[in-house]
């Protein structure tokens, strides 16, 4: 009987038959052969075999002379081994697929939306899409970035990412929605452009803190004051030096003398010709006092009594 390991097809003159052995090969007579072989690569003999059993699809084995089908080899995990017989694995897994232990086939199994599969994977699982990520298809190797105006908070995301919502701005690949800053505000849900989308604070108005989507009337800037734009304060107490150093109009402030602010004023309100006013912070228009007696104002924004001098 044929040993295990090897295999007799007829005539064989030994248990462990080999075409490599001088010995077996010399005690042939004319036109013999040594009857068998050892069992080859990718399949394993048993005692008795008349030739060889090959490994199933999902194994392979990359040793002559294995004796039993427990000489066959796992197909590890990431890698395929596709049909009977094989020496050894047939590659990799597709990206966007994933291969388990013992796949016979390179795309076993897709990775699901919100994962991915890859070499980064060695195609042995999925990779859950990170924040600011998401992926809507089956079998793919990539995760997207989250679109702008949209951002993506959660793991894993496929479609399911959330709108940018007004008052913030959301640029692509994020994770969460950033708020316009102070003195800006945003009524349109799924922004993207902080220049673009985040709205100097308009005329009359204050926007006191990040994030503002609505004014109602209660941003209005206080009597005594003035909002031009960008205020953050309903009643700001400096003027703006950003503008004033550049050599601009303040775009907020208290209200000069020669003016006055009533409530939600953007730029402040003159003293009419004949009047004067000569105290800061003025709330209405009763600021604004006559000239003294003997002199004249012919121009609006006196701040002095004597206005624009004597009479003649």
């Amino acid at each position: 009987m044929c040993d295990a390991g090897f295999y007799c097809t007829g005539g064989a003159r030994s248990p462990r038959p080999d075409a490599t052995d001088a010995t077996q090969i010399a005690e042939l007579g004319a036109g013999e052969t040594v009857g068998g072989q050892i069992c080859p690569k990718g399949g394993y003999c048993e005692q008795g075999s008349a030739w060889p059993k090959y490994c199933q699809s999902g194994y392979y084995n990359s040793f002559t002379g294995k004796k039993t089908v427990y000489d066959c080899q796992l197909c590890p995990p990431g890698q395929y081994c596709a049909g009977e017989g094989v020496e050894g694995t047939s590659g990799n897994c597709d990206d966007g697929y994933y291969c388990l232990s013992g796949s016979g086939v390179k795309n076993q199994y897709p990775a699901p939306p919100g994962s991915v599969s890859n070499s980064a994977t060695s195609w042995k699982t999925t990779a859950v899409c990170g924040q600011y990520q998401y992926n809507n298809l089956w079998h793919q190797k990539e995760c997207k970035d989250c679109p702008k105006g949209f951002y993506c908070d959660l793991e894993g995301h496929t479609d399911n990412f959330k709108v940018c919502p007004a008052g913030y701005f959301c640029p692509a690949k994020q994770k969460s929605a950033s708020p316009c800053p102070p003195g800006t505000y945003n009524p349109t849900p799924m922004a993207w452009d902080e220049n673009l989308h985040c709205y100097e604070c308009p005329p009359g108005y204050h926007c006191p803190s990040e994030g503002l989507a609505t004014l109602t009337d209660s941003y209005k800037c206080n009597a005594g004051y003035f909002c031009a734009a960008r205020s953050r304060f309903s009643s700001p107490a400096n003027l703006d030096l950003e503008m004033l150093n550049a050599g601009k109009p303040a775009r907020y402030g208290p209200c000069p003398t020669g003016h006055y602010c009533e409530v939600g004023t953007a730029y402040p309100f003159k003293c009419p010709i004949g009047t004067y006013n000569d105290k800061t912070l003025q709330i209405s228009s009763a600021a604004c006092l006559p000239c003294d007696a003997g002199y004249y104002g012919e121009t609006t924004g006196l701040t002095v009594s004597t206005c624009s001098g004597k009479c003649a």
